[in-house]
């Protein structure tokens, strides 16, 4: 069968084409759940995919380049392990720290 014409195709990643996002909460929420993201290389989405390992970033509108990558991805996917383990660093308890280190120096 061909994987673009699978019926869990769309649910085997988070494809996020959008320009800006500040902070990449998508991609975080995607990769809690095992999903890579396959996004533009802007904002907060750049902080919050992790290349290879939550999913890929390609340049700003190269949507061709995008296609590219999604397929790919859809031919080799990214152990979902892997990617949960990403996810981790940004849970609440663990990233609240972190925020709370950083505003304590200022």
């Amino acid at each position: 069968m061909n994987i673009l014409n699978s019926p869990t195709t769309i649910s085997q990643s988070n494809i996020f084409p959008k320009y800006l996002e500040n902070f990449g909460m998508v991609a975080i929420e995607a990769a809690a759940h095992g999903l890579p993201t396959v996004a533009f290389a802007t904002g907060g989405i750049v902080d919050a995919v992790a290349e290879g390992v939550s999913g890929y970033l390609v340049e700003k509108n190269n949507y061709s380049q995008l296609s590219k990558q999604v397929i790919t991805l859809l031919a080799t996917p990214l152990p979902k392990e892997n990617i949960q383990d990403f996810a981790r660093q940004f849970e609440w308890g663990r990233f609240g720290s972190k925020i709370k280190s950083v505003c304590s120096r200022i």
